[in-house]
């Protein structure tokens, strides 16, 4: 019974040593991932980032070869933190067409329209504009399209038209 009892503890002194030891492990392979993620993550800002025209291939080469030189693992809390991404701050936009040019104006409406414009009423607007040069004039061309519903409320029927120039 004696020797059963010794060799249980035994058994169980080595069974604990095992597990403290896959801890260990996995302690260490968590470090690792961590270290690779971080690295791979330094890797694709560098490449597809805005600093990836100035990378020079040496410095890749030494990223890249960092693997095979053994290197001892950091505990987990002295890594430093992912950098946060950089936003990009939007800028104002000028109008594309200048707005001091002469304007000359082009009104669109439906032939129904046009041929009895009182069953009709104008619900909007939609307006393409064009640059155009007539030698020696600069001058802004606007194509208004009219958009327009019947008077009567149960029998409505709509005019959209889009023009497009061009």
């Amino acid at each position: 019974m004696r020797n059963e009892l010794e060799d249980l503890r035994k058994e169980r002194a080595d069974l604990s040593a095992q597990v403290q030891s896959l801890r260990v492990t996995v302690a260490e392979l968590k470090a690792e991932n961590l270290r690779l993620k971080q690295q791979n993550q330094f890797l694709m800002n560098r490449m597809f980032g805005r600093a990836s025209e100035k990378l020079d291939s040496r410095q890749m080469e030494l990223l890249l070869n960092l693997s095979a030189v053994e290197v001892t693992i950091p505990v987990v809390e002295t890594l430093l933190p992912p950098l946060p991404a950089r936003r990009r701050v939007k800028r104002e936009r000028k109008p594309r067409l200048a707005e001091h040019l002469p304007t000359e104006d082009i009104i669109i409406d439906p032939e129904e329209v046009k041929q009895s414009p009182e069953l009709y009423v104008l619900i909007g607007e939609e307006i393409t504009q064009e640059f155009d040069v007539v030698p020696p004039k600069y001058f802004r061309r606007r194509f208004i399209a009219a958009s327009t519903r019947t008077r009567q409320i149960g029998n409505s029927r709509r005019f959209w038209r889009h023009y497009r120039p061009g």
